[in-house]
């Protein structure tokens, strides 16, 4: 593929279209760190990915930086969606899991390396460096085909398997996609990725994938310029939700010895392993993290709790309270006494989920009586409940025939990731999707 050269006014029209749309589907609330962003070095921005659509655009549209984004070859080709994403600075890239298929027969065991099957072709359909996807989301990557029935794997694997259907996902040359990136940090540009590799709904990172460090240090080592390292995180406080409260953080530069890009001429593998621990960092310290969505929801129900009045304090010291809180879960999660505080939160979480309560409505509750509170509550139902009959009756279809689209949608993902936990971020995806239909089906109509 080639990177377009799309002129200065594509990106101010892009980047415009961008913050409006977006500003439907997610709403931010903060930017943190964009001062740190260099301006006159090629920047490879790095960051976590729970959204394959809103994390490109909202990055893009936010950040004070030209640039390009790269995106899966599957989701460059989708309608609306896709459409969007070729408007702007995009670079398609072809991912192993893009190019997978079908393997045929059955997978029987998989132990001890071995992998053995019935009525399969491995030899055939596999070669070494190919990976293995079992039915059950698990990935093994191929060292050796030995027959059509039996194969070597890589690694040994950390559970048994038996009986399992599986993919094929191809190895895949980037060569001439790395030249690409490499000539576009030459020029000073900048470079928004995903390290790894996949978009999921998970509350923490997925081991990021090498490809990051090849494209910085053969930046650095073919055309002899300084790249640095800018993490970013894109933290929504209800992930799935709609207008959920979006927070953009941004991490110090982190500016890539040229020692390191001359060990990338001897070494590749060792230089690309110091590097991508340089890139963890950067992201970890852009993101609220936390064993699962659950957990992080009570990290943010305990910072609502602590921060009483918000307003008193910055939106930086905000993040840095959930922050610091995230990490005192994780470094005493095995204490009974932290098991408890947990406990207490998740059930506070469920009695404000089924009462409609956000974290962020805390403050104003408490500073109302529970009474004049509920006396408002109902007012404001039978408000909107009037205000809505003239087109409720239309609107209902719609609504459960969006739901029947998202859970359709959400099981199609669920077979094809490995990492997706409830696959919430399709969620967010297929309201950009609604949004920007009914955008052009009310220009069509009027």
């Amino acid at each position: 593929s080639t990177i377009n050269s799309n002129m200065a006014e594509e990106y101010s029209l892009f980047r415009l279209y961008a913050r409006h749309t977006l500003g439907s589907v997610l709403k931010f609330t903060g930017f943190i760190g964009r001062e740190n962003i260099p301006k006159d070095t090629a920047v490879v921005f790095c960051g976590n990915h729970n959204n394959y659509y809103l994390d490109g655009m909202s990055l893009f549209a936010h950040t004070p930086r030209d640039g390009y984004f790269l995106v899966s070859s599957t989701s460059y080709k989708k309608r609306l969606l896709g459409d969007l994403v070729r408007m702007g600075p995009s670079l398609p890239i072809r991912r192993p899991v893009d190019l997978r298929y079908r393997g045929e027969g059955t997978v029987t065991s998989v132990s001890d390396r071995i992998v053995t099957g019935v009525e399969t072709k491995f030899l055939i359909q596999i070669k070494r460096g190919d990976t293995l996807r079992l039915d059950s989301r698990v990935d093994h990557k191929v060292e050796e085909v030995v027959s059509n029935t039996t194969l070597l794997l890589r690694d040994i694997p950390e559970r048994h398997f038996e009986k399992d259907g599986f993919y094929v996902l191809p190895k895949t040359d980037y060569t001439a996609t790395f030249k690409t990136i490499w000539s576009h940090l030459a020029i000073k540009k900048s470079l928004f990725l995903w390290p790894e590799g996949a978009t999921h709904d998970r509350a923490n990172f997925v081991p990021i994938q090498p490809g990051v460090a090849i494209m910085a240090l053969g930046a650095m080592h073919e055309h002899k310029i300084p790249v640095s390292l800018v993490g970013f995180g894109l933290n929504s406080f209800e992930i799935g939700k709609f207008r959920s409260e979006t927070v953009i953080m941004y991490s110090k530069p982190y500016q890539i010895p040229q020692e390191l890009a001359d060990l990338y001429g001897r070494d590749k593998r060792l230089a690309c392993a110091a590097l991508l621990k340089e890139v963890q960092r950067v992201m970890d310290e852009t993101s609220i993290t936390a064993s699962s969505q659950e957990e992080l929801q009570c990290v943010y129900l305990a910072g609502e709790i602590y921060l009483s009045d918000k307003k008193s304090v910055s939106k930086t010291q905000e993040v840095d309270t959930y922050r610091r809180i995230s990490k005192l879960f994780e470094n005493n999660k095995d204490k009974p006494q932290t098991q408890q505080i947990l406990k207490k939160l998740q059930i506070q979480n469920q009695q404000m989920r089924s009462l409609e309560i956000r974290d962020g409505d805390l403050a104003s509750i408490s500073s109302k009586s529970s009474s004049l509170w509920a006396l408002w509550s109902i007012f404001a139902i039978l408000l909107l409940f009037l205000l809505s009959q003239p087109t409720g009756i239309f609107a209902i279809p719609i609504m459960l025939l969006t739901q029947v689209f998202i859970r359709t949608e959400m099981e199609r993902e669920m077979k094809v990731s490995i990492y997706r936990v409830k696959a919430l971020d399709i969620v967010s995806s297929f309201q950009l999707k609604m949004l920007i239909a009914s955008v052009g089906v009310y220009f069509v109509v009027a």
